[in-house]
């Protein structure tokens, strides 16, 4: 990644490309959910998996101004034909923060698990913090957002956690 990286950091408007440090995933068991969603809450539990896992915060200076910075990453995608896939792993992008909410919003349908309480605390904690509209998260500075991710991850994380730890009540 050090040669992406530095033709990135020699671009206009790119100031820096931030690390994540990868989480180890805990094992969750999928008898927590009744046998028919188990399938459908495996697949919400590998998307959360991958959303914390994405490497890397790409720093721009365009701070809440997202027109300019679509315009400026269409130029990257026709300059560079591997940059479309990197700016998907860019954890700043508000469409992952949709996926994330949706997916969290799916794990406590049919949850047989215990600890049903400390769940729903646990997912209304992260639901307050998530951006409802896209034009609520743009008007954040590109700092502010690298913050509010951390937040957001952390708050993931803190699900996945709990329900590695728990059993199924039945």
């Amino acid at each position: 990644m050090d040669e992406i990286e530095n033709i990135l950091l020699r671009e206009e408007h790119v100031v820096a490309v931030h690390y994540d440090a990868e989480n180890e995933i805990p094992d969750i068991d999928l008898s927590l959910w009744s046998s028919r969603r188990a399938e459908y809450q495996k697949r919400r539990l590998s998307y959360l998996e991958e959303y914390l896992n994405l490497p890397y915060f790409i720093e721009d200076d365009f701070e809440d101004n997202h027109p300019v910075r679509r315009v400026w990453r269409e130029k990257l995608e026709s300059k560079y034909n591997w940059f479309s896939i990197l700016y998907e792993k860019n954890a700043l992008r508000y469409n992952h923060l949709v996926l994330v909410a949706a997916a969290i919003n799916s794990l406590d349908k049919e949850y047989m698990g215990s600890g049903m309480e400390e769940f729903s605390n646990l997912k209304g904690k992260l639901m307050s913090i998530i951006p409802k509209y896209a034009n609520e998260y743009d008007k954040m500075s590109t700092r502010q957002k690298i913050e509010h991710i951390k937040k957001i991850k952390n708050e993931v994380y803190s699900i996945l956690r709990f329900l590695s730890e728990q059993k199924p009540s039945i």
